[in-house]
């Protein structure tokens, strides 16, 4: 789903991931209201950079692969 919105689907999964976004960034106060969020959301989806950020967080994660796991309990 999230590739799926990140190559440019629209609708109604789109719009959760918009306000998901939103709620993101007025919790960490980059923006002072919802409207400002969806729009700082939509233009991060729509200029590619949420994708590309994607893909360095996936980059970053397979090089961190050879650490030990740790095991709860």
């Amino acid at each position: 789903i999230i590739r799926d919105i990140l190559d440019g689907e629209s609708g109604p999964r789109r719009e959760m991931i918009l306000l998901n976004g939103a709620a993101a960034f007025v919790a960490a106060g980059l923006d002072p209201d919802f409207i400002s969020g969806v729009e700082r959301a939509m233009e991060s989806i729509d200029s590619g950079r949420a994708k590309e950020k994607l893909e360095s967080v996936i980059a970053f994660t397979q090089q961190c692969g050879h650490f030990a796991r740790w095991e709860v309990g």
